[in-house]
């Protein structure tokens, strides 16, 4: 098998299956110690990234009624919609 940077890939036709393109990005200025707390998370959890728990969701939408929502707020008055193009 080839190798390719440090993955054994298996088919060096197609070595990067996996990359992602992001189209309509937007800045959202959020601090760590609110993202924590809107999910009910004390500071010093979780370190690093993670996925919430569906019930670390929960508690984010039962307070703020949506992900959405939640981000919006979080949103630079300048920064472009989540639709429109950047």
């Amino acid at each position: 098998m080839p190798y390719d940077g440090g993955r054994i890939v298996a088919n060096k036709e197609e070595p990067w299956p996996f990359v992602i393109y992001l189209d309509r990005v937007r800045r959202i200025d959020l601090p760590a110690e609110e993202l924590h707390e809107a999910l009910g998370y004390s500071m010093e959890y979780p370190q690093g990234f993670m996925r919430p728990t569906d019930e670390r969701f929960e508690t984010l939408r039962a307070k703020h009624g949506s992900v959405r929502s939640f981000l919006d707020s979080y949103t630079p008055p300048t920064s472009p919609g989540l639709f429109e193009k950047v």
